[in-house]
Formats: C-alpha cells, structure tokens, sequence
C-alpha cells in the first residue's frame, strides 16, 4: 500500500476486533489481517466479502477516526474535511455498508450521548443520529483570536467540577467548551501561535495539551498548569530533538510520539510518561514520522498500535 497512514481505529467485525486503517493517503479503508497466512496480504480480512478493500473514503483524506456507541448501536467513523463516512455493519462491512455524508468535519468526540465534530476552521456541530442532518452548535471564531486552520484536535476532559465536557486543540492553546451557551472558553492553557501543537489528551483525570516537546498538565478542579513534557532538564538526547506528532493513553502511561526536524538525520520515537518521568519504547528509523497511535485490545490481546510513513 502507498502513502502514509493518517489514522488508526478499532472496530467489532464478526465478533472480533480489528484494526482498521485509512490507507493510500487517507483515501481508502482498510482492514488488518493478524492472523493471515505465511505470504498473506496484511491488509486483507479474510471474514469480508470483499477484503481487498473495505470503502473509498470521500473528499480529502481521512484527518481523524473513532469507535462509539449510540443507542446501543456500535460505529465506526472517519472524517475527511469536507465529508465523514460511517458504518455499523459488523458482518460484512464493506463499502455497500457504508454510508458518506457531506458535512465538514476534521475531529470527532462522543459525549453527552451525541457525536460531535468540528472543522479545522472552529465550526462544531453534534448528532445523536448519524443518519440525521447534524446540528450546528458553536463557532470558535466567534470572540476568540482563531484563524481558519488553527484547530487540531478535541477531545473529552473534566472541567472545574470535574464533570466531562468538551475541549478543542488550537494552535494557540487550548478551549473548553460552554453546551448551555454554545460557545467557546479560554483556558489557563495559552501560548503563542505555533503549527507545532497537536491534540491533547485526558489521562487520570489530568488534561495534558502537547505543543512541540512540550506538554502541559492542566487540572482544572486544583487550578494546576505545569509543563511536564519531553523538554525538561536536560531533554531529549541530540538525535531525538523534534516535535510531539500525537499522544495517546493507556492504562498506565500518557503516551505520544515524536518526529525529527524536517530536512535532518536525526530519528524520532514513542515515549510513555506514567506521571513522575518519561520512558522511552521505541526509537523510529532515520527520517521517518509517526502517523497514528492507538491503544487497543484488538485481537485478544491490549496493545499500543502505531503506524509511521
């Protein structure tokens, strides 16, 4: 398969969870073989009709993807920009199962029982039926400093009483969201603009918001902003310098990857943090970049899954 690999995601197909990928540049979907035989195709699912490919995504390619369940239906999801495709077909779920829809969409998240996505550009919106025209909600341009591109990520963190409601990734800091008023609030997490953030993440009941190596822990109940990212002390090792590419969890360690500087010969890696200090699982080869990560008991077995171009 050509191209990088922009997102990874699980999913149940005749009982069994796989991985799914959005291959080709992000422009097809894909299924992992775990158990294919000695010269197998890796990307072939033997229980699918058609296990060449699983659907051809529409629009752009694929920036995000999740797992959910809505009225006790489970979904996958994976967004393209202009467009989102989904399916809940766990049998055969090829691209006849599959159903495109035409709203703009870069991010997802799943709470208060909804889907909710957001453009890069700030607009969010929710369903709680996929096949329903979503519902506009907030806009994060609207009294905030946000330029069109600037969002990379939301996701579901605790807020000052420690109840779970929305946050967005910016390029500028990080922003809660306000359902009763349908608007976006600044939090202490701020810092100039920089194309090196990417999307934070909740582990342990802590928000921790990546930009470049660093990464800052923010409890909003306790009032606590620290930087305890991969640039303290003495930081990184020379060959390691680059930027944070994504971050994930598990349930022992915050986990994110890095990419080395563009143009260099240094390598990037994979690195875990279980709330005192950083340790390294894997350093990348020369050059290349980390595209997805993706904790997951697919298969049988809990296991960090990542992909790199």
């Amino acid at each position: 398969m050509g191209g990088t690999i922009p997102v990874l995601v699980d999913y149940t197909i005749d009982g069994v969870t796989v991985i799914l990928a959005a291959l080709n540049d992000g422009t097809e979907i894909y299924g992992y073989d775990n158990a294919r035989p000695s010269g197998g195709n890796d990307w072939h699912l033997p229980n699918v009709s058609d296990p060449d490919k699983l659907h051809d995504i529409p629009g752009a390619a694929a920036t995000d993807a999740i797992r959910f369940v809505l009225s006790g239906t489970e979904y996958v999801a994976f967004a393209a920009q202009t467009h989102w495709t989904y399916n809940s077909n766990h049998d055969d779920p090829v691209t006849a199962t599959w159903v495109d829809r035409t709203e703009d969409v870069d991010f997802f998240a799943f709470w208060d029982r909804k889907l909710w996505g957001i453009d890069n550009d700030g607009q969010l919106w929710w369903t709680s039926d996929v096949a329903a025209t979503p519902t506009n909600d907030a806009n994060l341009q609207d009294d905030n400093a946000i330029l069109d591109g600037d969002v990379v990520g939301m996701f579901v963190g605790p807020d000052l009483s420690g109840e779970p409601i929305i946050y967005v990734s910016t390029k500028v800091g990080l922003f809660a969201h306000d359902k009763h008023n349908e608007r976006f609030l600044k939090t202490s997490v701020a810092f100039p603009r920089s194309d090196d953030a990417v999307r934070g993440a909740t582990w342990n009941g802590d928000i921790y918001q990546p930009v470049g190596l660093s990464v800052y822990r923010y409890s909003p109940q306790q009032q606590v902003l620290k930087n305890v990212g991969l640039d303290l002390d003495d930081g990184l090792a020379d060959i390691d310098h680059g930027k944070i590419s994504h971050m994930t969890t598990t349930h022992t360690q915050l986990v994110v990857s890095t990419d080395p500087q563009a143009g260099g010969s240094r390598t990037g890696g994979i690195f875990g943090y279980d709330g005192q200090g950083w340790n390294c699982l894997l350093i990348n080869s020369a050059n290349h970049n980390t595209e997805s990560l993706l904790a997951s008991d697919a298969y049988g077995a809990y296991r960090l899954w990542w992909a790199r171009d």
